[in-house]
């Protein structure tokens, strides 16, 4: 499939598309869809989590609502239009990748409003994105699937001589922590070892309270301790 077909495919759909829609339907359309997308694209930055936010991703949201309506304008119920813009996009790469997976289910979330609204389901369109960010919205406030114990790296300086198998296990079996002994290094400069294990905490564990502890056995030598990535 050539240019010059997809071209002039695509001027026959908007053609069509002109005479089965009033000017009032398009408006209702791309206004209708906008409203819903920029809903979604607060829920996103409402419900973001980290540093990673990205403007440009959330105003992608909003335009791709309004883009998915016109291609619904367009095709309508006619395969052969269908497959006439599939083959135009089809020449379009991208090679960004996702750092979130949940960014995807917001693509998706305002492709299908976009799809309703294309094709007059404005009820569904609309139900479905309350249905939905009320979902979102939920699972990010009670904070839903979330590991009870989170995964973090836990690393203790000490002196050679001090150190024995089993001199923290007291320290965790108290405050709930299950450990596991990752291995050990040299410090450069220093007369030290660096112990790490990989520990799950509970969400209620006093955390300074047990790096108190763990300091005391170690001879308040340097303690940290990280999320594990």
């Amino acid at each position: 499939m050539d240019f010059t077909t997809i071209f002039t495919g695509i001027q026959e759909s908007l053609s069509t598309t002109m005479s089965n829609y009033s000017l009032g339907d398009i408006l209702a359309i791309l206004l209708g869809t906008f409203a819903l997308s920029v809903r979604v694209g607060r829920l996103y930055r409402r419900t973001h989590k980290g540093i990673n936010y990205n403007q440009g991703y959330v105003q992608t949201l909003v335009v791709m609502g309004g883009i998915i309506a016109m291609i619904m304008l367009i095709v309508g119920s006619d395969v052969a239009k269908a497959f006439t813009m599939m083959g135009a996009f089809s020449i379009i790469r991208f090679r960004n990748n996702m750092k979130e997976t949940r960014d995807i289910g917001f693509i998706f979330l305002v492709m299908a409003i976009g799809m309703a609204m294309g094709t007059k389901l404005y009820l569904l369109a609309a139900l479905g994105a309350l249905v939905m960010s009320a979902i979102i919205y939920g699972m990010y406030r009670f904070d839903w699937f979330a590991q009870k114990k989170k995964g973090r790296i836990l690393t203790i300086r000490i002196a050679p001589k001090k150190f024995e198998d089993g001199l923290f296990d007291k320290v965790f079996e108290k405050y709930g922590v299950k450990a596991e002994f990752l291995g050990y290094e040299g410090v450069k400069k220093e007369d030290l070892i660096q112990i790490s294990f990989s520990v799950q905490i509970g969400q209620k564990t006093n955390v300074p309270s047990l790096l108190a502890e763990l300091q005391e056995r170690n001879g308040n030598e340097k303690i940290s301790l990280s999320y594990a990535s």
